[in-house]
């Protein structure tokens, strides 16, 4: 089937090539490297002879515009002329959309016979599987719904593999045509791209590791969970009202509104001891006074009955010669 696809190809049977290669990659069989690097070569050479056509084409449309602009006075049929050779080149583009579309369709079955582990066959088949979605959008002109839906997927697959497409006009079918022409370049290339790439071993081993971390956090997730519950249910609430945030928020009030309160209790207990430390303070005070003034009377009694005079300078002598002597208490006391 190879050997037939490629066979039409060089004889310019390029509809019946493509049907080849669908029929090679509908056999539900995984291609094999040469038969993906046949189907890539087909791909890139049906594009080369619509290139080579359409620069022929437009060859022929300039040297007919030329013509009718030398002509004063050109008549219907001279137009009509000019105007079959712009149709003809619309329809090389229709054509050559109707191929894309195609091996859009043959990468995509393609896509469907890759293992598990050839994941870069796959890069490489998706991108030029959103280029031709994004070429075939752009050529065909219409508002049917599977077209949009197309270019839907084609810009998605840009996002994803970050390449851009050109503007959506025919005058940009050359640049169109290139980026096509270096997907399948890269398709045809791609058993020497990944000798030595350590993107799948790399990323196999990060997703175990993930996928273990993934499960201790599920894990705690679900303690958590159930903690929560129980504490919700030992305050009398309901879990499925009563969320996390607000429940912590109470708290935080209740805890907030405790250290007020005992702020205030320690500022009302300074001030009660430095009251009671006044009120002592006072009573000692009042004590030495009444003492001070006890004695005062005391000795201005003694002074009394020893007959003295508060302005003589030798009261106080006379006052300590009679309390020694004991005369204070003599005739007065009797």
């Amino acid at each position: 089937m190879a050997e037939c696809a490629m066979a039409s190809f060089l004889n310019g049977q390029y509809y019946q090539s493509v049907c080849c290669t669908a029929a090679l990659v509908y056999m539900g069989e995984q291609l094999r490297s040469h038969e993906r690097h046949l189907m890539c070569d087909i791909f890139l050479g049906i594009i080369n002879k619509f290139i080579i056509e359409k620069i022929e084409l437009e060859k022929q449309l300039e040297a007919k515009r030329q013509a009718l602009q030398q002509i004063s006075e050109p008549t219907e049929e001279q137009k009509q002329v000019v105007e079959a050779a712009k149709e003809g080149i619309n329809i090389l583009l229709w054509h050559l959309t109707m191929y894309i579309s195609e091996m859009l369709v043959i990468t995509i079955e393609a896509l469907n016979y890759f293992t598990t582990d050839d994941h870069e066959p796959k890069v490489f088949l998706y991108r030029l599987m959103g280029e031709c979605l994004g070429i075939m959008c752009q050529l065909v002109n219409t508002d049917d719904d599977v077209v949009n839906t197309a270019a839907s997927i084609a810009y998605a697959f840009g996002m994803v593999y970050g390449f851009h497409l050109p503007p959506t006009h025919p005058s940009n079918l050359d640049n169109i045509i290139s980026y096509c022409i270096f997907s399948v370049r890269n398709l045809r290339n791609l058993d020497a791209a990944i000798q030595g790439d350590r993107f799948l071993p790399v990323m196999r081993e990060f997703h175990t590791q993930a996928s273990v971390r993934f499960a201790e956090l599920e894990d705690k997730f679900q303690d958590m969970k159930t903690g929560f519950d129980r504490v919700v249910r030992l305050f009398g609430e309901d879990g499925s009202v009563l969320q996390a945030d607000e429940l912590f928020g109470i708290f935080d009030s209740l805890m907030g509104a405790f250290a007020e309160a005992r702020h205030d209790n320690e500022s009302f207990r300074r001030r009660q001891e430095e009251k009671e430390k006044r009120a002592k303070q006072e009573v000692e005070l009042k004590k030495r006074t009444i003492d001070r003034k006890n004695k005062t009377g005391l000795m201005s009694s003694v002074a009394r009955n020893l007959g003295l005079k508060s302005s003589s300078p030798t009261n106080g002598g006379d006052l300590i010669s009679a309390l020694r002597t004991g005369d204070v208490f003599g005739e007065n006391m009797a």
